[in-house]
């Protein structure tokens, strides 16, 4: 948008100009957004866990739209050891999707069997 003109008065300079306020800056590529629509390699996703027994413990994709998204279980592991406890939530990267059917022998988020879900590894962030 162009300078506006203010209104002349006795006291004002004819050439002075209000300057509109510099718009917000754009995220750059460096700052991360949180996907939750899709979750492809290179998306930056929010896991939660699902409330299972420490044993089993299972983290879910906060997603709208594409359900069935579970963190990988050596992901689990890994940010568990570095943060010695199951944290709150798990942020990272995706480094690999891998689709799965819930089948009678593989079924480990107990979903309705024939039920597509994908286990995601991430680096955590």
């Amino acid at each position: 948008r162009s300078p506006r003109r203010r209104a002349s008065s006795a006291t004002d300079d004819d050439d002075a100009v209000d300057e509109d306020p510099a718009p917000a800056a754009a995220p750059t590529a460096a700052e991360p957004k949180i996907s939750f629509r899709r979750f492809d390699v290179g998306d930056v996703a929010l896991f939660l866990p699902t409330g299972g027994a420490e044993a089993q413990k299972a983290y879910l994709a906060f997603h709208h739209g594409c359900p069935h998204r579970y963190l990988a279980p050596a992901s689990i592991e890994a940010i568990r050891t570095v943060h010695q406890r199951y944290p709150d939530f798990i942020l990272g990267r995706v480094v690999s999707a891998e689709a799965r059917e819930a089948r009678a022998d593989e079924n480990p988020y107990r979903l309705p069997l024939g039920t597509a879900f994908y286990v995601l590894a991430v680096e955590s962030l």
